[in-house]
């Protein structure tokens, strides 16, 4: 299938929102952004979040927040990768993608065999076989099991949110299956199967996972593990009942854990202006206009 642009609106910190039409009349979106001189593009895995579908979404992301339709192709996958890369070109004739990151709206480890035939293709590909594919996951245990399996240069994320299982709970309903200790089971597995760092991914939110509390006990979970901390700020949307940790509670947070000898790394939200949180574009464009299609390369 094919992939047609619908919408691309950029941010005044540079990040750039793709809303793609699919034949089937549904749409997706893909990110593209610069973080630390690196050139990165977000691609969606499914139409809708399919753990919306069953009440398991993350409470707060956006795209949890309308109804799963479908998974994605391997083909409307990589399209979104060739789309953007074609559209980035325009303006830069030999540009390249430093990183592919699967951590656009779906979860990409309940489309398994799409996902794995995407990465297959696009480390085939003469433009982007150098490329760091990075794929985020809320912790799908035995998915995480056979990927550690594959034969493929995939960087594990975990988006863990949350240091206990109570906490977790709330935000992210999918740790009533899979609960921290066994995510970070499979994920420590992963990291000594591969030999590489699996990074953890923890988005701070006002009142709900960032007292000096929460530190403490992350702090304790990311003690002489293989992990990377990354410490995302909470990109709010519209009609989201959650908000972003202030300034303050931030800087306290991130003190501690470095008192704790934790290294974590912290990100700042790009795109806010033009909605780049997952989900925010599709359910603000319902009917996508027509433009040329582009089609993933084969």
């Amino acid at each position: 299938m094919f992939v047609r642009l619908s919408n691309k609106t950029t941010s005044r910190d540079g990040a750039t929102k793709y809303l793609w039409a699919l034949e089937d009349g549904n749409s997706i979106e893909s990110v593209f952004l610069e973080h630390q001189d690196k050139l990165c593009v977000c691609l969606s895995t499914q139409v809708g979040c399919v753990l919306a579908r069953s009440g398991m979404g993350c409470k707060f992301c956006a795209s949890t927040q309308d109804d799963f339709v479908r998974n994605l192709t391997s083909a409307e996958i990589t399209g979104q990768g060739y789309g953007v890369l074609a559209d980035l070109r325009k303006e830069r004739e030999h540009l390249t993608l430093d990183r592919i990151m699967f951590m656009g709206i779906g979860e990409p480890l309940l489309n398994y065999r799409a996902l794995v035939e995407s990465v297959r293709h696009f480390m085939r590909s003469k433009c982007l076989n150098r490329t760091r594919i990075l794929v985020s996951t809320v912790g799908i245990v035995p998915r995480v099991c056979e990927l550690a399996l594959e034969e493929l240069p995939i960087e594990l994320w975990i988006s863990l949110h949350a240091p206990d299982d109570a906490t977790r709970d709330q935000i992210v309903p999918m740790n009533g299956l899979y609960p921290i200790g066994d995510v970070l089971r499979a994920a420590e597995e992963y990291a000594h199967t591969r030999d590489q760092v699996v990074r953890v991914n923890y988005t701070l939110i006002r009142d709900v996972n960032d007292s000096l509390d929460h530190a403490n006990q992350l702090a304790a979970l990311m003690v002489n593990r293989p992990f990377r901390l990354q410490i995302a700020h909470f990109n709010v949307w519209p009609g989201s009942r959650y908000a972003a940790s202030s300034f303050s509670s931030t800087k306290r947070f991130l003190e501690l854990l470095r008192k704790r000898g934790i290294k974590a790394e912290y990100f700042r939200s790009k795109g806010r202006d033009v909605m780049a949180a997952c989900g925010q574009l599709r359910r603000h464009y319902a009917s996508p206009s027509c433009v040329p299609m582009v089609e993933a390369a084969r």
